[in-house]
Formats: structure tokens, sequence, C-alpha cells
């Protein structure tokens, strides 16, 4: 491996890794050069996901603090937490990340997939599926993330066809998908 000078070798050098399936590498790689993503919030967003993908979920949500520090403004990043807190079971800052993207305007897909995210919550698999979709409808950015939007779908979908009284998320499954499909959103990106 070369020389890291800067974050964009880093974040070339920890991509490489983790698309060469050496996450734990990857990792540590980035807990090496923890400068380089002090103050880029995507890049924080980023190796958060890396951390969600190895179930390092303390980690990832540091990171993921540290992220909407720096920008409070990055949509996806409290998507993420929302979704990771409910397939964690948690509930920490939960209404603060819903009540930011429910305020986006309803021109923005995230505003629907947190909708869609809350209807769940509220066991309306119907209305949730409404939402999920008008969402995807206006992502055009964003395939992966409407792959993910999809498989959360399918496991309400399938959840309620059991006729289950509370429709249950398959959480590896879910959570595996989604740490992916962020992964993929950055990647695609840069």
């Amino acid at each position: 491996m070369e020389a890291i000078k800067n974050l964009s070798d880093l974040r070339n050098q920890v991509n490489q890794l983790w698309r060469s399936q050496k996450l734990a590498l990857a990792i540590e790689l980035i807990e090496q050069y923890p400068q380089y993503y002090e103050t880029d919030s995507e890049a924080a967003f980023f190796f958060g996901s890396l951390y969600a993908e190895n179930k390092q979920f303390n980690e990832s949500n540091l990171l993921f603090d540290k992220a909407l520090a720096i920008n409070p403004e990055l949509s996806i990043c409290h998507y993420q937490k929302c979704l990771l807190n409910i397939v964690n079971g948690s509930a920490v800052d939960l209404t603060l990340h819903f009540n930011f993207l429910l305020s986006l305007p309803d021109s923005n897909y995230l505003n629907h997939f947190a909708k869609g995210l809350i209807c769940v919550l509220n066991d309306d698999v119907e209305q949730a599926n409404n939402c999920f979709v008008q969402g995807k409808q206006l992502n055009t950015d964003n395939q992966a993330l409407n792959q993910d939007i999809d498989t959360i779908i399918a496991l309400i979908n399938q959840s309620d066809s059991d006729n289950s009284n509370q429709p249950e998320i398959a959480i590896d499954e879910l959570s595996t998908e989604t740490n992916s499909v962020l992964l993929d959103i950055y990647n695609s990106k840069y």
C-alpha cells in the first residue's frame, strides 16, 4: 500500500480494502488516520457506514454524529441514523432525525422514506408501502437506496402476510443490506 498523505489517499485505500472484503483492515486503517476525516462530513459518514457493516454500531453512530456535527444538513446521514436506531432497537435521538427528514420538502425522497419508516413503527404496512413507493419514484439519483427500500418493503409485506400482529423486520438481513447500500451510495459519489 502507498503512503497516505490526505483524505483522498485514505478513502481510496479503505475503498480498495472494503471491495476486497478486507473490512477489518479497512477499519484499522481508518483508526490510524482520524485527522483526515475530522472535518469532512461525507468521509465521516462513509467510514461510519463501514463500522456499521462490521456490526460496530457504537463506533458507527459516533462517526454519524461527527458527520452531522460537521454538516447538520447531511440528509442521508439523518436517514441512516433513523434506520440503524430502528434496526438496533434504540430510540436515541430518533425524533430529532425524523423531524429533520420530515422537514424536507415533499419533493425529497428521504422525506417519504422517513414517513414510511414511521408507518412501519406504527404497524401501518399499507401506508408504509405507499410512502416507500412515492419515495422511490422521486429517487432517480440513488438506485442502491431504492434497492434497500425494496428490501424493507419485502420484509414488511412478508411479516404482514404472515398475519402477525406486529411486522417483524429481520434485523440481520436488513442491517447487512442497509450498510452495503450505504457504502455503494458513497462509492458511486466518489
